[in-house]
C-alpha cells in the first residue's frame, strides 16, 4: 500500500507505529486474533528459536534476553511454516486461523499446536494515504465494523480460513502423490478403453446399415 500497488489492505496487524512508517491509516480493529505455537515436537530446551511475523509487535528483543529466546521474523505466514518444516526454528507463533489452514496440508502434517493463552493480535484494515477519498472510505469501514458481531466475525474467518479435515482439500493432501497418479492413469486408461468401445459401436453399426 505504501508503494502505491494497492489502495487498501483486508488484513494487517493494527500497530499505529506500521501505520505512520508506511504511510496507512488504520481502520478500527474488526478480530482479536489469538495467537498459537506450532513445534515439531521435540522436547524444548533452555536455547530455544522461534519463528514468527516480522510485523507481530508481541515479541522484541528484550524478551529474547531474559529467556534465551532467540526470535526469527518472516514475511509470510507460509515461510514460518517453511522455516519449521526445515528445522531452522524449534516452534513457530502465527494467528490461529493460518496455523489451521496450513496444519490441514499433508507437507505440515504432525505438527503440534498450542494456544498461547492470552495472547492476540488485534487485526484491522488499512487505506493508503495517497487515496482521495480516504476520509470516506474509512468512515465507511469503521461504520461496517461497528455493526459486525464478534461471532459472525468468527463464523467469517472460520468458513474463509479454517480446514476441518474433512473437506475434498483436506482428503486430497493426506493422499500420497504416488496414489494420486496411479488413481490418474486408471481413469485416463478406462476412458482411452471407453472411447475405443464406443467407436468400435459407432463404426459396426454404421457398417451394419450399408
Amino acid at each position: 500500500s505504501a508503494s502505491g500497488q494497492c489502495d487498501m489492505i483486508a488484513i494487517c496487524i493494527y500497530d499505529l507505529q506500521h501505520a505512520q512508517n508506511y504511510h496507512i491509516r488504520m481502520t478500527d480493529s474488526y478480530l482479536q486474533m489469538q495467537l498459537v505455537m506450532v513445534s515439531n515436537g521435540k522436547i524444548p530446551t533452555s536455547n530455544t528459536t522461534i519463528g514468527t511475523m516480522a510485523d507481530f509487535p508481541l515479541f522484541n528483543e528484550a524478551d529474547s534476553e531474559n529467556n534465551h529466546t532467540v526470535y526469527k521474523y518472516y514475511f509470510t505466514v507460509r515461510d514460518c511454516f517453511e522455516a519449521l518444516r526445515k528445522g531452522e526454528v524449534d516452534s513457530i507463533i502465527v494467528g490461529s486461523y493460518t496455523a489451521n489452514y496450513f496444519l490441514a496440508l499433508s507437507r505440515y502434517s504432525g505438527f503440534l499446536r498450542t494456544n498461547l493463552q492470552g495472547q492476540y493480535a488485534p487485526i484491522s484494515m488499512a487505506v493508503s494515504e495517497r487515496y482521495p477519498d480516504k476520509p470516506l472510505l474509512l468512515s465507511v469501514l469503521n461504520k461496517a465494523i461497528g455493526n459486525l458481531s464478534s461471532a459472525e466475525v468468527n463464523r467469517i474467518m472460520v468458513d474463509n480460513t479454517m480446514r476441518d479435515g474433512s473437506g475434498l482439500e483436506a482428503v486430497v493432501n493426506r493422499i500420497p502423490s504416488t496414489v494420486i497418479i496411479m488413481v490418474l492413469l486408471f481413469f485416463i486408461m478406462i476412458s482411452i478403453l471407453i472411447a475405443s468401445l464406443s467407436g468400435a459401436l459407432i463404426r459396426k453399426s454404421r457398417l451394419a446399415k450399408k
